[in-house]
């Protein structure tokens, strides 16, 4: 068994949010996200880049790696971010 500790236990997927923020002059917006939320959108993202759709400019066309693309999605999400936080 490894002892960590709490400031590493932090850093854990899923353990805490990430908070972003604009601020112009009269006005600010924020926006937070929990960490393992964050890993998800990059998977989403890396493996959209991976397996780009093939249909085009027509929304009736099918897409050839809509079904690698989630298969590997799933797989990428399982092999980097875990299972989600409880």
């Amino acid at each position: 068994m490894q002892t960590i500790e709490l400031a590493r236990l932090a850093e854990v997927v899923g353990g805490e949010q990430s908070t972003t923020g604009v601020s112009i002059p009269g006005a600010s917006v924020q926006a937070s996200q929990s960490d393992y939320a964050k890993c998800v959108d990059n998977v989403v993202s890396q493996t959209a880049q991976q397996y780009p759709s093939t249909r085009g400019w027509n929304p009736f066309g099918t897409d050839g790696n809509a079904g690698p693309r989630a298969t590997a999605t799933l797989q990428n999400m399982r092999n980097v971010c875990g299972l989600p936080p409880r």
